[in-house]
């Protein structure tokens, strides 16, 4: 009996010793209750890239990734810079935009600051200055949690 005692308990030290690797302090006497806390709670980098279409005429996307994330990036892609082209990105305090398009031969650039809702499975990114455009658009996002 005592050498099962001795396992679990060694055991036990081996799980918390390889949490507090992962950032999360965690006593080798800890209870398990406290040591699968504190295993749920260890942050892991999850990355997301794909495509997402915004509704027509829209000045808003949502990017749904299926993890709550800590920053993203979102380019649109099938317009030329002639058309107008929005890029955005939230770093996990504020949501940017950045809008250019060519008129006449001269290159205009605007942006500014653009609401952003999170969620645990995405990111609504609008509204942001509207463009010349009555068509759906591409974006390519990249999502990081």
């Amino acid at each position: 009996m005592n050498e099962l005692k001795t396992s679990v308990s060694e055991g036990k030290a081996l799980v918390a010793a390889a949490v507090t690797d992962k950032g999360v302090t965690t006593a080798a006497d800890a209870t398990f209750a406290l040591i699968a806390e504190n295993i749920e709670s260890l942050e892991t980098n999850k990355v997301w890239i794909g495509t997402v279409s915004s509704a027509y005429n829209s000045t808003s996307i949502t990017i749904t990734c299926g993890f709550k994330p800590k920053a993203c990036v979102a380019a649109m892609f099938n317009q030329s810079f002639y058309e107008g082209v929005v890029c955005l990105a939230w770093d996990g305090t504020t949501a940017y935009y950045q809008y250019g398009v060519e008129e006449s031969g001269d290159d205009t650039l605007s942006g500014g600051t653009v609401t952003a809702t999170v969620t645990d499975t995405g990111i609504t990114f609008g509204t942001w200055s509207k463009y010349n455009n009555e068509s759906s658009n591409e974006f390519l996002a990249i999502c990081v949690g």
